[in-house]
């Protein structure tokens, strides 16, 4: 059986595209606390949004940020991305364009867990911290623990 050079090149090049448009997003996020907590403690960790090269992020995205457990929602907080990167301290441009405000230029901007979610764990059980940028999809859940004494 004999495969044409065309076939092949068409294959490889489908291939390529899918794997980039199901690997490419803007922004990405890094989330950074202990997997295991006791009763008593803060939930106390960081946050971190990177803009990359190419990146084109409108700043009135709504980020979502929630702690569950036993799939109740505990605490919810949802700001913008302006909001997340004014709390990170952090200076960036603003571009103008198709009628809104964008960040484009490469950066990380990190926030502490405690100013997004003010959380002290009084109870033990299983754990889930949720953050989203359902607009890029971009999401991230992270389980952890709460002991006892």
């Amino acid at each position: 059986m004999k495969i044409k050079g065309g076939y092949v090149l068409f294959f490889v090049f489908v291939l390529f595209l899918t794997v980039f448009f199901i690997e490419w997003r803007s922004a990405n996020v890094s989330l950074e606390f202990s997997d295991s907590y006791v009763i008593g403690d803060e939930l106390v960790g960081n946050l971190i949004l990177i803009f990359e090269k190419g990146d084109s992020v409108n700043k009135e995205m709504p980020i979502l940020i929630s702690l569950i457990k036993d799939e109740k929602v505990l605490v919810v907080n949802v700001l913008t991305i302006e909001e997340f990167v004014l709390l990170s301290g952090e200076k960036i441009n603003v571009v103008e364009k198709d009628g809104g405000y964008f960040y484009e230029e490469e950066g990380v901007y990190g926030v502490e867990l405690n100013e997004l979610i003010d959380y002290t764990f009084d109870e033990v059980g299983e754990y889930e911290l949720f953050f989203s940028v359902m607009e890029i999809d971009l999401n991230i859940v992270k389980e952890f623990t709460v002991e006892g004494y």
